[in-house]
């Protein structure tokens, strides 16, 4: 007679295990799961803090942060590898969120829901975190609900980078000591340097990727104790993603002055722009650390740029359409979180989809949908009280 051992072993084969696929697949499901129906609401709750919502501001800064820069000398190193350089200055402002707020859910959460700092990484986590923060933020604005940023979608198996024991402690974040020497855009420059050239060099973007990745100003303030310029406001209801930024570009009239800090930026009222945001709408000649431009007294003294080509006809197009610009902001958002990772080798999987991203519309079709008259119909405007 066959041993109990000896038949449960023949029953297997007959009738067959689960292999590795359909376990990865449970895997992944358990994942989306888990990401969609416990840390969503979490983070929603983080993101729903005041004053305005500035932690959505926060994370979007972070993960541009994680994902980007090249180093001192030159060397393209983008990839979101969930490591932070605390002694970097361009970082000022995000060691304390990191720290206080984002480690802990994320520790909490690998912990309750049984993953490892190898199973579910840090650098999954914040690029996460942030797309959760871009679909939220467009929630408080219905001008472009069925737009594409509703439907990003979620890639895995990113790979924290390694570090150096002796040094990697600071409030229990790894830091990469490869990330002391990222550079990242300076608000003092000029659009065509600090915008166009750094994201083409580090992430291969074009112009108009470029343009449509600003727009994300809407969703945070400018700091003094971070980049030495504010504390005015880019847009007047910040903490939301729509295309507001590029409205008061244009309906602005805006006057560079000196601040505190001898930075000069560009104000007007209560809002405040940087010359790389001016820099796409006008030809800007600056020069020196402190950003000071030869056509200081008002804007209308600049030359502008032409509308029929370059930056300002992207910007014109994006004032003018919602929807476009959340659409291709959400394509160029894509690509930035999965930087660093060949898709078409399956370096990540897609957690909420089985169809290839779909990255940017083309030029064609953009200028087919654009309107004439700029899309500034956010009900909540006038009264919105920032504070």
């Amino acid at each position: 007679m066959k041993s109990p051992i000896i038949l449960l072993s023949l029953a297997v084969l007959i009738t067959g295990g689960k292999g590795d696929d359909e376990e990865d697949d449970d895997f992944y499901a358990r994942v989306w799961e888990d990401i969609d129906t416990i840390l969503r609401p979490q983070l929603e709750t983080i993101y729903d803090e005041p004053p305005v919502r500035q932690n959505l501001g926060h994370v979007g800064r972070l993960i541009f942060h994680d994902c980007g820069g090249p180093d001192s000398n030159g060397n393209a190193t983008s990839i979101c590898d969930g490591c932070y350089d605390f002694d970097n200055a361009d970082h000022n402002g995000l060691q304390g969120f990191i720290t206080t707020r984002f480690q802990g859910i994320y520790e909490n959460f690998i912990d309750n829901r049984n993953y490892t700092e190898d199973s579910f990484s840090r650098a999954d986590f914040w690029s996460t975190a942030a797309t959760i923060a871009m679909q939220y933020a467009q929630t408080f604005d219905s001008n472009g609900l069925n737009a594409a940023i509703c439907n990003l979608k979620f890639y895995f198996g990113r790979k924290d980078c390694k570090v150096d024991d002796e040094n990697q402690e600071l409030g229990d974040v790894p830091q990469a000591i490869k990330d002391n020497t990222k550079v990242f855009p300076q608000g003092t420059g000029v659009f065509e340097t600090e915008g166009v050239q750094w994201f083409e060099d580090n992430f291969g973007w074009s112009v108009q990727e470029t343009v449509a990745i600003l727009g994300a100003h809407t969703l945070g303030r400018m700091h003094t104790s971070a980049s030495g310029f504010g504390t005015d406001f880019w847009v007047p209801l910040w903490g939301t993603l729509n295309n507001d930024f590029y409205v008061e570009l244009i309906r602005q009239t805006f006057t560079q002055t000196e601040n505190d800090k001898g930075l000069f930026q560009w104000e007007s009222g209560s809002f405040t722009m940087l010359n790389t945001d001016v820099g796409m709408v006008l030809d800007l000649e600056c020069s020196g650390p402190t950003g000071e431009c030869t056509c200081t007294s008002a804007m209308t003294t600049c030359t502008e740029k032409s509308s029929d080509t370059g930056a300002r006809k992207f910007v014109e197009m994006y004032a003018a359409n919602n929807k476009l610009w959340l659409d291709d902001f959400a394509a160029v958002f894509q690509k930035m979180v999965v930087m660093g990772y060949d898709l078409e080798k399956d370096e990540l999987r897609c957690l909420n989809c089985m169809e290839p991203t779909k990255f940017f519309t083309t030029e064609a079709t953009i200028v087919a949908e654009t309107e004439t008259t700029y899309d500034d119909s956010h009900s909540e405007r006038a009264t919105f009280n920032i504070w």
